[in-house]
């Protein structure tokens, strides 16, 4: 689907978020552009799976890792806005970190994984108090909602991409960025950039 920028901003009034979004459609309909990735992404997973119903585990631990990760963009994009100064060292030693981080996702996204697969059950385990978080995967898991987990995953897929481009692309090619990027504006950013995919896709 067709979503034009002046329509997709008729409903979004907040100039700083409009920023981010604008760096975030820079790249238009080109093969890098974080849309098309996340299609490319999705599309390399269903190669991957030999049954619908494989391809549906890789969706629910995909997702899950992914949006676990779009949480450490949001902390590292509001602390380079609280210090703007120290922005490029602080770029850098989150993508050194890359490794570390990943396993520690890696970790509570299983954890929250096996919460899912026992439809809401869990005996016990470092993230019980976080499990709310995926609550909204336990009906359309349950119910098999193919369309479902296959929307969500291009769209956090797009997200993750879109943070990634905006932290090591956007803001320092273009450092008036950092000032849009205070915590209620990259959580609001966070969701355009989903509505945006969600249109785009169905």
């Amino acid at each position: 689907m067709e979503v034009s920028e002046k329509t997709f901003f008729s409903t979004h009034e907040d100039a700083g978020v409009e920023q981010l979004f604008k760096a975030f459609l820079s790249k238009g309909d080109a093969p890098d552009a974080p849309f098309e990735l996340g299609l490319e992404a999705l599309e390399q997973l269903e190669l991957s799976a030999n049954t619908e119903e494989v391809l549906m585990s890789y969706f629910l631990e995909d997702i899950v890792f992914t949006s676990l990760y779009a949480t450490f963009y949001e902390t590292i994009l509001v602390a380079v806005k609280q210090n703007p100064d120290a922005a490029a060292r602080l770029i850098e030693e989150f993508a050194a970190d890359m490794e570390a981080r990943e396993r520690v996702i890696a970790i509570q996204a299983h954890h929250h994984v096996q919460y899912v697969l026992n439809n809401g059950t869990c005996k016990g385990c470092a993230f019980c108090e976080n499990h709310k978080d995926v609550n909204e995967l336990l009906e359309p898991w349950i119910n098999k909602e193919y369309d479902f987990f296959c929307g969500l995953y291009v769209g956090m897929k797009t997200i993750q991409f879109g943070m990634e481009q905006l932290l090591y692309e956007h803001v320092p090619a273009n450092p008036s960025l950092i000032r849009h990027l205070g915590h209620d504006n990259v959580l609001q950013l966070r969701q355009n950039i989903f509505d945006y995919a969600e249109k785009k896709f169905f």
